[in-house]
């Protein structure tokens, strides 16, 4: 899916993303079972979002992964507390958010993203709920449904 209309939201600020697109999108996998000592790849993984917290092993949390290009000047000094993508009626939750200088593989997949030399291209992981409406949307413009997405 792309993302041209998309908007980076958080506390008061609200950032047009020049260009992007979702790559995946798949159920998210956590258990509601509560683990007293995280080990291995869990305790890799951060800690959810207090406010995403019940949704856990419902089966109706999903992750989606993509790019999105926004100008540099834009991030600077801006540090809120939650950020969402804000894109076709849908709000996703960002957990994850890497600038492309911080990932090199990030580089090779965004070609064709540049539209701005001014622009930061950044790689994201976010949770959502979706409807079946928006969830058949999602897997629909991606490109190759069978590798990236899993049904419900």
């Amino acid at each position: 899916m792309e993302l041209s209309q998309a908007k980076i939201v958080g506390d008061d600020t609200s950032i047009r993303v020049l260009s992007g697109r979702i790559t995946e999108i798949f159920k998210d996998r956590r258990s509601s079972e509560l683990a007293p000592i995280r080990l291995g790849s869990a305790a890799q993984r951060r800690k959810l979002p207090t406010d995403l917290e019940s949704l856990v092993g419902t089966g109706r949390l999903w992750v989606v992964r993509g790019l999105f290009e926004i100008l540099e000047s834009q991030t600077k000094n801006w540090k809120p507390s939650a950020i969402h993508l804000v894109t076709d009626g849908m709000q996703m939750r960002i957990v994850r958010l890497q600038s492309s200088s911080a990932a090199a593989n990030v580089r090779l997949d965004v070609k064709s993203l540049k539209v701005n030399p001014n622009a930061k291209t950044w790689s994201f992981s976010a949770l959502f709920e979706p409807t079946s409406e928006q969830l058949d949307r999602l897997i629909q413009s991606l490109p190759n449904t069978n590798q990236n997405a899993q049904t419900w």
